[in-house]
């Protein structure tokens, strides 16, 4: 460890924590101890500078960010995350990005009820890896379990992500961009009626098609104002960290009491094809979303 390292970990880093901490052993040690469950979900997310987020972004909306979009994927297997690893790659480590780069994550730590085990700092290119722990629910949800004739769900409008990004340098509250929601408290409350879930990050129609790829059926989604910010374009923008899901049609009106910002979009089908209709016209789109190695979008 250098001496540079050292400093940033033992002055931004060491005083993070989450009163009700899961870590019995934490940073300054070579790993850590995580008190868990047996069985716990794990999952990886990197963000990238100019990628993934713009490269002028204040230091702490991108620890926010990085930390909300690498926990929705413990959220959408049906876990609640209590733990997470922090590696942040920068090419010019500086005091001022730092102490703006902890403060988002402690932010963070207080608004999700969880806590930083340790991690890594690298020199190079700007990239928040994080790697989050979570317990499980009853039911751990996968996207291969779909059944022909469930009804589809969100759990709040899509587009907002995307209108936070056109906005970015408006640091004002209720931007989804900086601070993406992730429907947390929803979660346990769902856990018993869904069948197949995922979280909204590459687009709607992107990522509906993985669970229906995974789980041999089709969709067809009755487009609608109603669960959009701007219009048709938000079903492929991505961004947004809701929920997708499916859930047996019995189970409608159980969902729709636990929250009104939950939308039923269309149901699962026999077809091998993401359908939208929109007054029953088919409409086609050119792409379904975002694809980490296409070319299509640059």
């Amino acid at each position: 460890m250098t001496v540079q390292e050292n400093h940033l970990i033992q002055k931004y880093f060491n005083s993070l924590k989450n009163e009700a901490s899961s870590i019995s052993i934490g940073i300054g040690d070579d790993c850590a101890e995580i008190k868990s469950k047996d069985t716990f979900l794990t999952s990886v997310d990197t963000s990238l500078s100019g990628t993934h987020f713009p490269e002028d972004l204040d230091p702490f909306y991108i620890a926010y960010r990085s930390l909300v979009i690498a926990s929705s994927d413990i959220y959408a297997m049906g876990g609640i995350p209590h733990s997470f690893l922090l590696s942040i790659t920068h090419p010019n480590p500086d005091d001022e990005w730092f102490k703006k780069f902890s403060c988002g994550t402690q932010e963070f730590i207080n608004d999700y009820k969880v806590s930083i085990a340790g991690g890594d700092l690298t020199q190079g290119p700007l990239s928040i890896s994080v790697t989050f722990f979570g317990d499980p629910l009853p039911r751990v949800l996968k996207r291969s379990n779909a059944k022909l004739n469930d009804h589809i769900y969100i759990t709040g409008k899509i587009g907002e992500g995307y209108q936070g990004l056109t906005k970015f340098m408006d640091y004002k509250p209720g931007n989804n961009f900086l601070k993406p929601k992730v429907p947390k408290e929803l979660v346990e409350p769902l856990n018993p009626f869904i069948n197949a879930c995922i979280d909204i990050s590459d687009g709607l129609l992107i990522d509906l098609e993985r669970i229906c790829n995974a789980s041999g059926v089709g969709a067809q989604i009755k487009y609608d104002k109603s669960f959009v910010v701007e219009g048709l374009a938000d079903l492929v923008r991505g961004d947004d960290y809701q929920l997708c899901f499916t859930a047996n049609s019995n189970h409608h009106e159980q969902i729709k009491k636990i929250s009104q910002d939950i939308f039923c979009i269309g149901e699962i089908t026999s077809s091998n094809k993401v359908s939208v209709f929109d007054g029953g016209k088919e409409i086609n789109f050119k792409t379904k979303g975002w694809e980490s190695f296409s070319l299509k979008n640059s």
